[in-house]
């Protein structure tokens, strides 16, 4: 994949990829051969998939609680999922 390949080329095998897929929504009707597609990239590729709707923010938590738990780990070495200042554990406003 074009673009996963260039960013690892620029920012190193260590940089933080996702790929997420919108419109979780209309799950009726969505193309099932494309989110297919996108599962099966994210697995070749080796990154994480979400799927999420941004209408309805179903699945965004979940999304941007694994990102900022992978960065922290990234910057201070423990992951915060194995502890009490998770993002998952804060109140939900």
């Amino acid at each position: 994949m074009k673009w996963v390949d260039f960013v690892r080329e620029s920012r190193g095998n260590e940089a933080i990829i996702y790929l997420v897929g919108n419109k979780m929504d209309l799950e009726g009707q969505r193309r099932t051969d494309s989110v297919a597609r996108a599962k099966d990239v994210a697995k070749q590729q080796n990154i994480p998939y979400f799927e999420v709707s941004a209408k309805s923010g179903e699945g965004i938590n979940e999304m941007f609680s694994e990102v900022t738990d992978k960065l922290l780990t990234c910057q201070t070495g423990v992951n915060p999922s194995s502890t009490q200042t998770s993002i998952s554990s804060l109140p939900k406003q």
